[in-house]
């Protein structure tokens, strides 16, 4: 398993309790071995309760989304191929899942729906030719600026 999320772990007790503390063991993009400890908090036990299932359940997530990458790209390793994230991301946790990938060692090939513009089949279809659609959508961005 490789380690992710530990910062933004530690964000979800500092804004329950500013002095709630997250000592790390291990840190973001680090190997580990199954059962070692990465991370412990120091503070009141009503704020560790709170915020543990939302911490542990965002560092399994991180991690899952980078170990899976990490897999991924070990095993087209040499071949030329890169790994991006799909387009689909959790609501809310776009850039940490972003940042996951970037830690397994994938490539994020965009942030946002606003970073350009994709033209399929059916764009082209529909405007007669993809140049038609290629002028539309430089036109819009341009626009937009």
């Amino acid at each position: 398993m490789i380690v992710a999320g530990l910062e933004a772990a530690e964000e979800i007790f500092l804004t329950l309790d500013s002095q709630q503390q997250l000592e790390a063991f291990a840190a973001d993009g680090e190997e580990i071995e199954a059962g070692k400890v990465i991370a412990r908090t120091i503070g009141f036990a009503d704020v560790l309760l709170a915020g543990e299932r939302v911490a542990l359940n965002l560092l399994q997530r991180l991690q899952a989304w980078l170990t899976l990458t990490n897999r991924f790209v070990r095993a087209v390793e040499g071949t030329g191929a890169s790994m991006s994230i799909p387009g689909r991301t959790t609501p809310g946790l776009r850039m940490l899942e972003k940042y996951a990938v970037l830690l397994g060692g994938g490539c994020n090939h965009r942030y946002g729906l606003d970073d350009g513009v994709v033209i399929r089949a059916n764009h082209a279809a529909h405007c007669g030719w993809p140049g038609c659609c290629s002028k539309a959508g430089e036109k819009r961005i341009s626009s937009s600026a």
